[in-house]
């Protein structure tokens, strides 16, 4: 977690929202998700700092994907957002998106999302994305979904 929250800091992400998904492979009690979430925090300010970024990204307190889901949905953020998640089954590449102001990239823990997940992902917006035939651990998926929009959508 802690080198995904750097180099998304460091590549110019606004949020950052850490989720819990059916196959998140630990669990902590509230105490010790505070500290982690302090830890996260020092993280991102010290990423600021190196790359001379003058937002600091938000970071989200910690929460099940189906709680963001419901969320977004009754915020109504769901207009001129692009969602995705990239899927190694996924049919399309980042050039069949179009590109709003909000993109939500949302990248699966280890072992990727459940059927039941994706299914509600997609029903609620989510586009696949193919990232290539790789397996990719969670913050190389980070680094390479954030680089990719980035070079695609001008930013790089």
């Amino acid at each position: 977690m802690e080198i995904a929250l750097q180099k998304a800091t460091e590549l110019g992400v606004s949020n950052i929202i850490p989720l819990f998904s059916e196959r998140t492979n630990f669990i902590y009690s509230y105490y010790v998700l505070k500290n982690k979430f302090i830890h996260w925090n020092r993280i991102i300010l010290e990423s600021c700092r190196q790359s001379n970024r003058v937002s600091i990204p938000y970071l989200f307190f910690p929460i099940s994907l189906y709680k963001w889901i419901n969320y977004i949905i009754y915020l109504k953020c769901n207009i001129n957002v692009t969602n995705v998640i990239f899927s190694i089954d996924a049919k399309n590449n980042i050039r069949y998106l179009k590109c709003y102001k909000v993109i939500n990239m949302i990248i699966g823990a280890e072992g990727g999302f459940s059927d039941k997940e994706l299914l509600f992902l997609k029903f609620n917006g989510f586009k696949k994305i193919f990232l290539g035939n790789r397996i990719l651990r969670t913050e190389t998926a980070v680094l390479t979904g954030i680089t990719i929009f980035q070079f695609h959508f001008g930013d790089i």
